[in-house]
């Protein structure tokens, strides 16, 4: 048996996780799925304490699965 052992270097993924190549990459995901699903969608991005956060939000008083579609079709693109 090997004596190996793994330490997670939790400010490292923390570092990862909220730089600017993090936020570049949820925004690039966020801004398919608003064109796939259409006209009105929004997206907003911002960076928490421990991640970047990237969400994409239907128009007012609109809801249906158009939205859930537009995520799977980007998803299965990418």
């Amino acid at each position: 048996m090997s004596n190996f052992r793994f330490e997670l270097n939790t400010e490292g993924v923390r570092e990862l996780l909220t730089s600017p190549e993090m936020a570049a990459v949820c925004t690039e995901f966020a801004e398919a799925v608003k064109d796939s699903y259409g006209e009105g969608a929004e997206v907003s991005v911002f960076t928490g304490q421990n991640r970047v956060n990237a969400s994409v939000f239907q128009p007012a008083g609109r809801f249906d699965n158009k939205l859930l579609k537009a995520v799977g079709e980007v998803a299965k693109n990418d």
